[in-house]
């Protein structure tokens, strides 16, 4: 966290305190977050909180009304092109304008920080979209490079930023990310059995579903619980007795699987951070995972 306040106080040498902030809340509270979201949620309560304790002004962006600690609200309505084309006139008269979830502005009208969390898009294009890859290849990558400093959730992904975007390593500011667990523990909805391993995230080639199918054709014996939403065709019809899909779980439902699973499988091509893996580490839970 302080990590995180230190580069978005990077520039308050230059005004005098307290300094106005604008935050970027689109995907504050989202119905069934997936990592970015997670961390958003986790992360903005607390920020405000601390930058308006130091004096700081904040005041958090977004489409639909909701609160944040210490902070004012502006709600602007959904429009296309909408990040780029009205959210830098509404960032007009802020000094600072931080967004946390991995898109920044072209055309900043203020001093910006940005966060981001991953380029796999890089490592494996031909698994995104176009406009996915146009999104970061272009677009994120000139908002970062017109960005006065740039978080990122490991040294991976800096090294990476600074590597491919040419952006200065002392721009780039690495905040680790930490598990935030339910302190419930619930079973699933879905009956799973009693002996499993275990995937949790999004079902999509990035993923390394791939190689989920093959350890269950190498192994036939055993069983694999996935958390997750998705592309279900992923894992072949052959398959279906052994593969039980549990679409998006919450967090009381998560810790049960952690807490219950003979591992996770993490066989991911690219992760920025890899949160699941530090879940369940913490839950006493081991773990296989790829070193990407």
């Amino acid at each position: 966290m302080g990590a995180v306040l230190g580069s978005l106080t990077l520039v308050w040498y230059r005004f005098e305190v307290p300094t106005s902030i604008l935050i970027d809340a689109t995907h504050y509270q989202l119905p069934q977050p997936t990592g970015v979201e997670h961390y958003v949620d986790k992360v903005l309560p607390r920020v405000c909180e601390l930058l308006t304790a130091s004096g700081a002004a904040v005041t958090c962006v977004g489409h639909v009304s909701k609160t944040l600690p210490g902070a004012a609200w502006l709600t602007d309505p959904h429009v296309p092109g909408w990040f780029q084309r009205r959210l830098p006139k509404l960032a007009q008269g802020y000094d600072l304008f931080w967004t946390p979830s991995g898109t920044g502005l072209v055309w900043p009208p203020c001093d910006q920080v940005v966060t981001i969390h991953d380029l796999g898009v890089y490592r494996v294009p031909h698994h995104y979209g176009f406009q996915e890859r146009l999104r970061t290849k272009l677009i994120a990558r000139l908002a970062a490079k017109r960005s006065v400093a740039v978080i990122t959730p490991s040294e991976y992904v800096r090294s990476d930023v600074s590597h491919r975007w040419g952006i200065p390593h002392d721009r780039i500011h690495v905040t680790r990310l930490a598990p935030v667990l339910s302190e419930q523990s619930l079973p699933p909805r879905m009956e799973v059995p009693e002996s499993f391993l275990l995937y949790v995230g999004r079902l999509d080639a990035t993923k390394g579903i791939d190689m989920l199918v093959q350890v269950l054709e190498a192994v036939p014996d055993v069983q694999l619980v996935v958390a997750g939403r998705g592309n279900a065709n992923l894992f072949p019809a052959k398959l279906a007795d052994r593969v039980f899909l549990l679409g998006y779980v919450s967090e009381e439902e998560k810790r049960w699987l952690y807490e219950h699973a003979t591992c996770l499988l993490m066989p991911s091509v690219s992760e920025g951070f890899g949160i699941p893996v530090a879940e369940a580490l913490t839950l006493g839970c081991p773990v296989v995972a790829a070193n990407a």
